[in-house]
């Protein structure tokens, strides 16, 4: 991944059940990065991934930065990597926190949706937002890779349109976005990467709108 302040923008048609009836669903998704300051790779990622009936947004944020994080961040890559239309919002969290024992950690936040509802979970301090939507979070205490309390797994209504942005914690949690509901995916990454990331640290933002088609 190159860092700076960019942003890329994919989409996919996404069939998807809901409320009774069988509705095309597009996602579009854009990711705004960079390391922190003096820093050439980052700890943090952004992953997306497209199923026939579904999807699977996260954010990961290694501890610390550099490279010692930016190797645990490719540890947490491999495990995303192997993820199906099948697996469960619970066993991607048990094989992530087993592939990060003996690494300094990450925190990292998941969003799967299904054909009906979108389940939401996190461990660590990775942020969630939601407009348009309902969306149910509520974040589990700990490291991945270290301790963590028992998982929490929320489950809300799949609704179109809806906008969700999943962010790192070089990313200040105090932004409006209902005040940057005009902007499109692209143009909100660059203004929160750029108006509320840390210099001191990794900072990631991905965006994803669902509109029905």
């Amino acid at each position: 991944m190159k860092f700076g302040r960019r942003s890329v923008r994919e989409n996919s048609l996404l069939s998807i059940a809901a409320n009774r009836y069988l509705a095309q669903v597009e996602l579009l998704t854009s990711v705004a990065a960079r390391p922190a300051r003096g820093e050439t790779v980052s700890g943090d990622r952004a992953f997306v991934q497209r199923f026939e009936a579904g999807f699977v947004l996260a954010v990961i944020d290694a501890l610390g930065h550099g490279p010692h994080a930016d190797d645990v961040a490719k540890k947490a890559d491999a495990v995303l990597a192997t993820l199906s239309a099948a697996t469960t919002i619970e066993k991607v969290f048990s094989d992530m926190h087993r592939a990060l024992r003996g690494t300094r950690g990450a925190a990292m936040t998941l969003v799967r949706g299904s054909q009906r509802e979108i389940e939401t979970a996190g461990i660590g301090n990775v942020g969630l937002r939601g407009r348009g939507m309902s969306v149910t979070f509520t974040p589990t205490s700990g490291i991945l890779g270290a301790h963590h309390r028992p998982l929490r797994v929320a489950r809300s209504p799949l609704t179109t349109p809806g906008r969700l942005v999943l962010f790192s914690d070089g990313i200040s949690r105090r932004f409006d976005l209902d005040a940057a509901s005009s902007l499109s995916i692209e143009a909100l990454g660059t203004k929160l990467l750029s108006d509320h990331g840390a210099d001191h640290d990794d900072a990631t933002v991905l965006v994803a709108d669902l509109v029905s088609m």
